[in-house]
């Protein structure tokens, strides 16, 4: 099933809801928070994996990836979304580029095993040229710009959302 219909019979039946790297199911960092929020508990958890920019993105990675400046946000504004949600972040779990350096050379690899089982496959051109495409730009600019970090908030108590829309009001 496509994740974003998924639906759990009840608002706010979970202890725990988790989305790792998936964002995009429910239209990004802010609606997963939204959607996980739901599902919840109260006093329940929300765990989020979500890239975040390191620095201001190259143009020249921009366009080689294919990403915009837009989306992503820093690791302090992914922070920020959740608490705006009513959420207490407890712990972040960041990767370093040990991390990231594993993560992206396991598809490069991946690939090349790919190639050698499937060798007649018609789409290996068009496969390695965006592996190629891809490895270059994580190289080049990625590696140094975008960072990775699971995030885990637990949901406020009733009365600390509302002391903090009370505080945002005044």
């Amino acid at each position: 099933m496509d994740g974003a219909e998924f639906k759990s019979g009840r608002q706010h039946s979970f202890t725990v809801a988790v989305c790792i790297g998936a964002s995009w199911i429910f239209g990004g960092h802010e609606g997963t928070l939204d959607a996980l929020v739901n599902m919840v508990e109260t006093d329940g958890w929300v765990i989020v994996g979500e890239p975040y920019w390191l620095r201001e993105p190259p143009e020249e990675y921009l366009l080689a990836s294919g990403l915009t400046r837009r989306g992503l946000r820093s690791h302090a504004e992914n922070v920020e979304a959740g608490e705006r949600r009513g959420l207490d972040l407890v712990h972040t779990l960041v990767s370093s580029k040990d991390d990231w350096d594993r993560y992206e050379s396991l598809q490069w690899y991946a690939t090349t095993e790919y190639v050698r089982a499937h060798p007649d496959d018609a789409d290996l051109p068009e496969l390695l040229e965006r592996v190629a495409k891809d490895k270059s730009a994580y190289l080049r600019w990625g590696r140094d710009t975008v960072g990775w970090s699971i995030y885990v908030f637990r949901c406020r108590p009733a009365w600390g959302a509302e002391a903090a829309l009370s505080r945002e009001l005044a």
